[in-house]
C-alpha cells in the first residue's frame, strides 16, 4: 500500500498555510464568541 499526501499535492506549503491560518481564525472567532456577521465575513 502506498500512502500518499493528499494535501502536499493540492498546493504549495505557503497555500496551505494559509488555509490553515483561515480555519484556526474562524475557530477561534466561535470560541470567542465573535458576531455571527463577523464571522460570515470572515468566512
Amino acid at each position: 500500500m502506498v500512502r500518499v499526501n493528499l494535501f502536499k499535492e493540492i498546493a504549495t506549503t505557503e497555500q496551505r498555510q494559509e488555509v490553515l491560518d483561515w480555519y484556526h481564525l474562524k475557530e477561534n472567532l466561535y470560541k470567542v464568541g465573535g458576531s455571527r456577521k463577523r464571522i460570515k465575513y470572515v468566512g
